[in-house]
């Protein structure tokens, strides 16, 4: 969920795999790294996303966009297609697929992502699990 201009992450869920991403239950990550961040982010108009980041986006050694124009633009394509990507940008070697979770009104209300090692989940595949992530939250929000 968002909290102002960062993702708060609810719950988790490890895969079974020796080589995983550790659930991040109760972690605040800013949200233009994140993938379920980005998705969310998305839905706001670019004035209120300009409001989250007075001073810019905060600096770090990720690949994130670098300043609010590029993540405006980036945010663009995010919403046409309905779900974001996060290419190493929370954490190098970490690469996930995000979506909102809508309620009844279709308002977005949270965001569900998928992430795993970018050694075995590059952007091809993050592509392919793009479909099935959006099922899943819209079924996360037919039972909200």
């Amino acid at each position: 969920m968002l909290e102002g201009n960062a993702t708060r992450f609810l719950d988790g869920v490890e895969g079974p795999q020796a080589l995983r991403v550790t659930h991040r239950t109760g972690a605040l990550l800013p949200a233009h790294v994140t993938s379920g961040g980005k998705a969310l982010l998305a839905e706001l108009p670019p004035e209120r996303l300009r409001m989250l980041y007075p001073n810019g986006l905060p600096g770090g050694k990720s690949k994130a966009p670098e300043d609010v124009q590029r993540l405006v633009a980036e945010l663009t394509t995010v919403r046409r297609a309905g779900w974001a990507l996060n290419l190493q940008e929370s954490e190098r070697g970490v690469n996930a697929v995000g979506a909102c979770v809508r309620d009844r009104t279709g308002r977005a209300v949270a965001a569900v992502a998928v992430a795993a090692p970018s050694a075995r989940c590059p952007k091809g595949r993050l592509n392919r699990l793009a479909s099935p992530l959006l099922l899943a939250a819209r079924d996360i929000g037919q039972e909200l």
